[in-house]
C-alpha cells in the first residue's frame, strides 16, 4: 500500500528531524512539503477509483496525470528533505 509506505517515511523524516534538532523553518519547510505529498497521494487514489467506476479512455490519462502530478511531488519531497538533512549531516 503506497499510503502505508508514505506514512513510514513522513515518521522516519519526523524522527531524523528530532534526532538532528531542526529549527523552526526546517521543521516548517518538512510538514509543508509531506502535507504536499499526502494530499497528491489522496487526490491519486480518488483519481483511480473514480476511473474504475467509469472506465473510459479518458479517464485513464487522467490517472497518469495523477501519478505524475504525485511522482512530482515526492520528488520535490525528497530535495527539500535531502538540503534540510544533509545540510545538518555535514555539521556533525
Amino acid at each position: 500500500n503506497t499510503m502505508q509506505y508514505t506514512f513510514n517515511c513522513f515518521a522516519s523524516r519526523y524522527w531524523f528531524g528530532a534526532f538532528f534538532k531542526l529549527d523552526l523553518m526546517e521543521w516548517g519547510a518538512n510538514t509543508i512539503v509531506s502535507g504536499i505529498v499526502i494530499l497528491t497521494e489522496l487526490i491519486n487514489t480518488a483519481i483511480e477509483n473514480l476511473a474504475d467506476i467509469v472506465e473510459r479512455s479518458g479517464m485513464r490519462k487522467l490517472v497518469k496525470l495523477g501519478t505524475i502530478v504525485r511522482n512530482c511531488a515526492a520528488i520535490v519531497s525528497v530535495i527539500v528533505g535531502g538540503e534540510i538533512f544533509i545540510l545538518k549531516i555535514a555539521l556533525i
